[in-house]
């Protein structure tokens, strides 16, 4: 069964986020509230299919978090694809996203998402995840 952690300091954008990835089908839906939270999880279990998570955020934010994923034995062999959000409007601009997203690339960034995002933004994004063949559940 396809598993995501979600990591997010809103618990507004947490519930919204549960909502939609429940309603597309993902069974196992996990929830962090920062950066330092979703490592102590992962630390403990690292089998995950995919990250969702906010770039600025308190006390981590999600760039340092991608940088420590390779400190967690489990995770040095498996990749866990990551999707970052961010409400920095500069990034709304699709060019500008794909220059920083390029950056990204090596720290398992597969997307990131300007906020607001739809439902159909999130699916796109499980889609580029290997292993998501989940059916979407009726509204």
């Amino acid at each position: 069964m396809f598993r995501v952690m979600v990591v997010e300091d809103t618990l507004t954008y947490r519930n919204i986020l549960r909502h939609f990835l429940v309603g597309l089908g993902v069974g196992n839906v996990y929830m962090a509230a920062d950066g330092a939270e979703a490592l102590a999880l992962l630390w403990e279990d690292s089998e995950f299919d995919l990250i969702v998570c906010d770039w600025h955020m308190e006390p981590m934010d999600g760039l340092a978090l991608c940088g420590k994923l390779q400190e967690i034995p489990r995770l040095k062999e498996k990749h866990i694809p990551v999707l970052f959000m961010t409400a920095d409007d500069k990034l709304a601009d699709p060019e500008k996203r794909e220059r920083v997203l390029q950056s990204m690339k090596e720290l398992g960034v597969i997307d990131i998402l300007p906020k607001p995002f739809s439902r159909e933004d999130i699916l796109s994004a499980l889609t580029k995840c290997a292993g998501y063949n989940q059916q979407p559940v009726k509204d």
